[in-house]
């Protein structure tokens, strides 16, 4: 996995983005954090700059990201507690790492996907077609255009897209950045057949695995956004009876984008809860992106 490293005290905080994306795409959102802790922004496999292998054909649920989170984890040497937060898919991985036996104090979970169970048993079908074709989002990123003539035309093209608008304009530089790959030609560094399996791969499980959390005594606080959101209504009532705190901000899905500061503080306020923590200076230091492992 490819990493965004900042030193610090106090704690360490390991950050998984969203599918598509990679860690640079939360530059803004890192550096708004002024928690005197260590930061570890991790780019999943088939992201950004790692090298991990991808087979899109045998991908079938999160837990594959989960395992490789809870093997970074267990390769990070840092100051304690330890606090696993995420965005979208990754903050899905940080709940399945953490019900794997990661042991984190807290979880801070930023818009996190909950499908019903329809989506469980469209994944499990045989061969991975079926698991894409019913999800109209692995649909959409499995025709997304993969090649341009240089990155200038991939930005040009991008800040034209509805869909990064409302983006801080550091946020698309920095997924970008890391998100291509080669000068010209370039292409995407996460295939958009890898992310169309990645959308389809729904046979992980989500409230068990966070029932199994809340009963190791594992805080889960939780950040919606009040538009477009993937935390669906009906689920907020068994969020809340499982311990689970949510707060709302109004923003769409992709809100440590569109409101980095503001959902940066939100992470800074639950870090601020642990033990020993102590308020300092911007942490996030834009450190060489490093293959950890695979």
């Amino acid at each position: 996995m490819a990493v965004l490293e900042c030193e610090g005290r106090g704690g360490t905080l390991i950050f998984s983005h969203a599918n598509g994306l990679n860690a640079s795409a939360y530059g803004p959102f890192l550096e708004a954090l002024r928690e005197d802790v260590r930061i570890l922004a991790v780019s999943a496999r088939g992201h950004g700059a790692t090298t991990l292998p991808t087979r899109p054909d045998r991908l079938r649920s999160w837990d594959t990201y989960a395992q490789d989170l809870e093997e970074f984890a267990g390769l990070t040497d840092g100051p304690a507690p330890l606090t696993l937060a995420g965005h979208s898919l990754g903050a899905v991985t940080s709940l399945l790492a953490a019900a794997r036996g990661v042991e984190t104090q807290r979880l801070l979970l930023i818009e996190p996907v909950i499908l019903p169970g329809i989506a469980r048993v469209a994944a499990r079908t045989p061969g991975a077609g079926g698991a894409v074709r019913a999800n109209a989002l692995a649909v959409k990123a499995a025709r997304r255009r993969n090649g341009w003539p240089d990155r200038r035309s991939v930005l040009e093209q991008y800040s034209g897209n509805p869909f990064f608008a409302r983006w801080d304009k550091r946020a698309l530089e920095g997924y970008l950045e890391e998100g291509l790959r080669g000068e010209g030609p370039v292409s995407l560094a996460c295939d958009p057949a890898w992310e169309a399996a990645s959308f389809g791969a729904q046979a992980h499980r989500f409230w068990r695995p966070l029932m199994a959390v809340r009963r190791r005594g594992v805080q889960v606080h939780l950040l919606k956004a009040q538009e477009r959101s993937t935390v669906p209504e009906r689920a907020l009532w068994r969020l809340r009876m499982l311990g689970v705190t949510i707060e709302t901000l109004p923003a769409s899905h992709m809100l440590p984008q569109e409101m980095p500061g503001e959902a940066a503080g939100w992470v800074a306020e639950h870090m601020a809860s642990a033990k020993g923590l102590t308020r300092g200076g911007p942490v996030l230091d834009r450190a060489p992106l490093q293959d950890t492992h695979g």
